[in-house]
């Protein structure tokens, strides 16, 4: 995966009992930074903001994963029609435990964020400018 595990990963992770040293490292992080007066949603990284932000930094790496495009146009049609494969032929079997490639794992980060993954090319192309 390219990157550190967004923080709604690793709250699922925690909640889940999967706690390793990254999760333990975000917590601990988190806290510390709540006990210098951050509020907690702030603190963890669960703040709408941050997670939008996470869910723009998931969406730019599938688009890296898509490869080279002829252009941004180009590229936000790739990336509008890999979302929407996703979203329908791939999330809902998430559970079976297969592996994702970096494509579908920067996508599952995405949708994870639980904010709204946008699906149109022109959202996806004003994203990607």
């Amino acid at each position: 995966m390219g990157g550190p595990d967004p923080s709604t990963a690793l709250a699922r992770r925690a909640a889940a009992g999967d706690v390793d040293e990254h999760v333990r490292a975000w917590l601990a992080e988190g806290f510390a930074r709540h006990a210098a007066g951050e509020p907690l949603e702030h603190a963890l990284r669960l703040d709408r903001a941050s997670r939008l932000r996470q869910r723009d930094a998931a969406l730019l790496r599938a688009a890296q994963a898509l490869g080279e495009q002829p252009s941004t146009w180009a590229l936000a049609i790739a990336l509008e029609a890999a979302v929407r494969r996703f979203r329908d032929r791939v999330q809902p079997f998430l559970a079976d435990g297969r592996a994702l490639g970096e494509l579908d794992t920067a996508l599952r980060d995405a949708f994870a964020t639980g904010e709204r993954v946008p699906t149109g090319r022109r959202q996806l192309w004003e994203l990607l400018r």
